[in-house]
């Protein structure tokens, strides 16, 4: 029986998700022999394609940039806030350095941004002002 990309990759998700750190070279190994045998290997880009999408759905991506690297404790406190906005999900943060935000930093996950820089803050301070 054939199978569709989707369908492999449905499957080798599920199946790592039970398997040790030392089970997995095998567990793919075998699942790479099952889509030789059965002559698909040209389905392996879309396979691809399909995990991304599976573990993009798993996963919330956070760029953070900031000055310096972020602290321990910066970590702990965003992934704590994130995990309240999406539970269901495992956070990832991506560190950016950019030495001109001089304190503070920028978030950005799926389509919102977060500017928690100095100027950032001082910008919304002064449009209050404004207003």
């Amino acid at each position: 029986m054939k199978y569709s990309a989707k369908q492999y990759s449905q499957a080798i998700f599920e199946l790592s998700q039970t398997k040790s750190m030392t089970e997995l070279p095998k567990l793919i190994d075998d699942w790479l022999a099952l889509i030789s045998s059965q002559g698909q290997v040209s389905l392996l880009p879309q396979i691809t394609t399909e995990l991304d999408k599976i573990f993009n759905a798993q996963q919330l991506q956070v760029t953070v940039t900031s000055a310096r690297p972020l602290s321990d404790q910066s970590k702990h406190w965003l992934i704590e806030y994130l995990q309240v906005i999406a539970p269901d999900k495992q956070v990832v943060i991506i560190e950016k350095t950019d030495p001109e935000i001089l304190a503070g930093c920028l978030i950005r996950y799926q389509d919102q941004e977060l500017n928690l820089s100095l100027q950032g803050v001082l910008t919304d301070l002064h449009e209050q002002i404004i207003a």
